[in-house]
């Protein structure tokens, strides 16, 4: 006598799984294709007792700057566009030495000084002067 084969339905679990995957993977191949999603990047940032080891340049657009603490000391980091005492971003706490600590924000063209807010430490050298540039705007590939 000749088995019949009956397909398995797959979990209900998988469904419920299967469509948010797909909504997410629509909805990045539209950002992608359709415009430029904006760009994160991660900035590697060491701070010391005298100085501040980063990029001069970075370009606009999100960044998370990635902050270790390679001096004796605790440290902050701060972030303000040049000449501007009012709109100041800084991580949360201080960073102990060895620790590190992420701290997230638009960065728009321009002039900015990056420094530790924590005592004297600025004065004593623990500041940077960075430049973000313009994004580049998108290229159209498809070979026209």
């Amino acid at each position: 006598m000749p088995r019949t084969h009956t397909p398995r339905r797959p979990p209900a679990g998988l469904h419920a799984l299967a469509i948010p995957v797909m909504v997410a993977l629509a909805l990045v191949a539209g950002a992608t294709i359709g415009k430029a999603a904006p760009l994160l990047e991660k900035v590697a940032i060491v701070l010391y007792d005298d100085r501040i080891e980063m990029p001069d340049t970075l370009t606009a657009g999100t960044a998370t700057l990635m902050v270790t603490n390679k001096g004796k000391a605790p440290h902050g980091l701060a972030v303000r566009a040049a000449g501007d005492s009012t709109d100041v971003k800084q991580l949360d706490a201080q960073v102990k030495p060895g620790g590190s600590a992420t701290l997230e924000l638009a960065l728009q063209p321009g002039r900015y000084e990056v420094y530790c807010p924590v005592g004297d430490h600025k004065q004593a050298g623990v500041a940077h002067r960075l430049t973000v540039m313009p994004a580049r705007p998108p290229t159209e590939s498809g070979g026209r």
